[in-house]
């Protein structure tokens, strides 16, 4: 896998991971591997906008539009990062 996520892909939840909201961040529980995964507050809007599959794209242009004074590319940068984790760990699934 290289070091970015890919532009065009569709991004889901692994449906076998759980979510515990804890005051803007929270927890991954994946019960297949009997692991749990800290998310910071970006970690968890992403997670929370994967309700439905969405490509990186989508995800970085509502993210823009939340946070309007951080750069675009930052945003993009931090979205493709936090797929990226959760799908080296499984978290996520992806579908071209």
């Amino acid at each position: 896998m290289d070091n970015s996520a890919s532009l065009t892909a569709l991004y889901a939840r692994n449906p076998t991971v759980a979510f515990r909201n804890m005051e803007g961040s929270g927890f991954l529980a994946d019960q297949d591997n009997e692991a749990v995964y800290y998310l910071n507050e970006t970690g968890a809007a992403i997670w929370h906008f994967l309700q439905q599959p969405a490509t990186l794209v989508e995800i970085a242009e509502t993210m823009q539009a939340a946070f309007p004074d951080i750069p675009c590319q930052q945003i993009e940068q931090d979205v493709s990062n936090t797929l990226l984790q959760l799908a080296e760990k499984g978290l996520v699934v992806i579908s071209e």
